[in-house]
């Protein structure tokens, strides 16, 4: 019996020898820098927190003026600005610190959504939508009768708010329209959650809405009905990932108060990083970091009226 075990352990010792494990097998990711675009008296901004230090005003470092963009997007290792006087996009890797530059060729980039390998524009000044091919630069234009807002990628899909109240599905690889849904509410944020909904937000006068969509065929799983929440956050990740636990789903009271965190007031706007169960709160007088975990707070000084979206960072493949 003890020569077969050691004739095992040799086997399996053989195997292990001729197999090559990836460097970033064990790796955990950590949010390394949190991106955010605020937004005053209608100028767009890019700002920062990483190391505990908010930085303000930072697109120069990232290939586009201080002031003069109209949106962020970021995936992985990559953020994308487009750039608001050149009509480009810059695609920056934040890994190798390379940049690239693409043309748009007039299109106004008011709107960013990262797919798989196509960056998604949407141009609501001249009713358009813009397929960019991340790698080769390669444009495809589509010219529309309607007007282009805030769209979310699901599974190979773009979901595309158009003027405010028809929510369109297209398919990333062949930019062809899928399917159309008309809205009873006007729409004001598209997201999605861990499972197979797209979730609408919807507002009608100083009435909030939210709906259920399915991703695969676009129908409702949740018809919209009335909610007590300005803005929902879902984790978009399982219950457990990375051998991380993730925060619960988070919800803003109209008035400003996040159910089940009373120590918060006065929120205007939000931003989750699941990742590290933290909140970004952008308040009346401050900008918050609540460690939900924790229960600790940290304040800055608000930086603007708006905070309209945000990217949390970290390496892809580790460092």
């Amino acid at each position: 019996m003890g020569k077969y075990v050691i004739l095992l352990l040799s086997l399996v010792q053989l195997g292990l020898s001729s197999c090559r494990f990836e460097e970033d097998s064990e790796f955990i990711p950590s949010t390394e820098i949190c991106f955010f675009l605020f937004q005053e008296n209608g100028e767009v901004s890019l700002a920062s927190i990483s190391d505990s230090t908010l930085r303000l005003n930072i697109a120069e470092s990232y290939g586009a003026e201080a002031v003069g963009i109209h949106d962020m997007a970021g995936k992985e290792n990559f953020l994308w600005l487009s750039l608001k006087n050149q009509q480009a996009i810059s695609q920056y890797n934040l890994k190798t610190d390379e940049q690239q530059l693409f043309s748009l060729d007039s299109m106004e980039a008011v709107f960013l959504c990262p797919g798989e390998d196509i960056l998604l524009i949407s141009d609501t000044v001249n009713r358009q939508l813009g397929f960019l091919n991340m790698k080769s630069g390669e444009l495809v234009r589509k010219k529309l009768n309607h007007q282009p807002g805030e769209a979310y990628y699901r599974s190979g899909k773009f979901f595309v708010s158009f003027d405010s109240t028809i929510l369109a599905s297209y398919q990333e690889t062949a930019f062809a329209l899928l399917d159309t849904l008309d809205c009873v509410y006007p729409i004001i944020h598209i997201d999605g959650d861990n499972r197979i909904g797209i979730r609408l937000h919807m507002r009608e006068g100083s009435e909030y809405f939210e709906g259920q969509l399915d991703w695969n065929n676009s129908q409702w799983i949740e018809p919209s009905s009335s909610s007590p929440y300005r803005i929902t956050h879902y984790t978009p990740y399982q219950r457990s990932f990375f051998e991380k636990e993730w925060a619960a789903d988070v919800r803003v009271f109209v008035e400003g108060r996040i159910r089940g965190i009373s120590a918060t007031s006065g929120i205007l706007d939000l931003e989750m990083d699941f990742l590290e169960s933290r909140g970004y709160f952008l308040r009346e007088n401050d900008f918050q970091v609540y460690d939900l975990e924790e229960g600790e707070i940290r304040s800055f000084q608000r930086p603007a009226e708006h905070l309209r979206k945000s990217f949390f960072y970290y390496p892809v493949g580790g460092r």
